[in-house]
């Protein structure tokens, strides 16, 4: 079946200032205008975009409030948090190419270096996707449910003052422990390079299927970071009334929760596509960002 052909795409940027960054997505924009490209922004991004864009530029580009309306490819520049953000939010089926400009980068495959020739390839219909699972979290508060989604990791820690807390802990319905200490993280594997890791939990392989379970600090040495099946569900509750206690989802979205509010972490309904770097090895990039041998 032929790819659909690429004539709007969305550019998600990061914030920033930095000239080198303005240079980057400039190239870049002028790259696509050559390439007879629609280019869509959301349009907070109005004012930045034509502080260094060119008029000829400009006239090629729409601000929307919707910026992945009528989209056919989204373009993330930025790192990680910022690919993430857009993955969250993007429609389902629609393909983002993430070039990184972070430091680690671990699902921003392509290199801000020589991501042309591969984005050449995208719109040639030659490059492969991939399917990434986007995981479910049912917050129920009386009556009310809410539902949120993460790629990464999943959070419940206090926001501000470091004082300890217990969270009951229950998997596919059997209790595994009353966990005290700073939070626990649910973890995904495509996730667990993040805050997992740095909390001490295992680097696992991104096609493995499976959630991590890294305590944070815990008070007590019988508490371990423990991998389960990406199907199992998660139930996690307050065991005591606390002040700013939160759960936060890849780092970047924020709800306050309660002592009966009840959590419930598990599989979702959709996956986000990503444009594959077909020349990125997992492996390999351990020993670039983390200089192992």
């Amino acid at each position: 079946m032929k790819a659909k052909p690429v004539k709007k795409i969305t550019l998600a940027l990061r914030p920033g200032t930095e000239p080198d960054f303005h240079n980057i997505v400039n190239n870049l924009i002028r790259w696509l205008v050559k390439r007879d490209k629609v280019l869509i922004f959301d349009k907070s991004e109005e004012q930045r975009v034509k502080s260094f864009a060119s008029k000829k530029s400009i006239e090629h580009c729409l601000f929307l409030d919707d910026m992945f309306e009528d989209s056919d490819l989204i373009i993330s520049l930025g790192g990680d948090g910022t690919l993430l953000g857009v993955l969250r939010k993007a429609p389902e089926k629609l393909a983002t190419f993430g070039v990184n400009l972070g430091h680690l980068g671990f699902i921003t495959e392509f290199s801000k270096t020589d991501f042309y020739e591969s984005l050449n390839q995208v719109f040639l219909g030659e490059l492969k996707t991939k399917a990434i699972p986007a995981y479910k979290v049912t917050h129920k508060r009386g009556n009310k449910l809410s539902s949120y989604h993460f790629i990464n990791d999943f959070v419940i820690s206090k926001r501000n003052l470091a004082r300890m807390f217990t969270v009951s802990v229950d998997v596919d319905d059997e209790h595994l422990y009353d966990l005290r200490g700073d939070g626990l993280i649910v973890s995904s594997t495509v996730g667990s390079t993040a805050y997992s890791m740095a909390a001490g939990g295992p680097i696992v392989s991104d096609n493995v299927e499976a959630f991590i379970l890294t305590p944070i600090c815990p008070q007590g040495l019988n508490y371990r970071p423990l991998v389960l099946s990406d199907k199992s569900l998660i139930r996690v509750q307050l065991r005591e009334d606390g002040e700013n206690i939160s759960i936060t989802l890849d780092g970047q979205h924020e709800v306050e929760i309660e002592k009966r509010d009840s959590l419930v972490i598990g599989p979702g309904k959709r996956d986000v596509i990503l444009i594959e770097n077909e020349q990125y090895r997992f492996f390999q990039a351990l020993k670039e960002k983390f200089n192992h041998a």
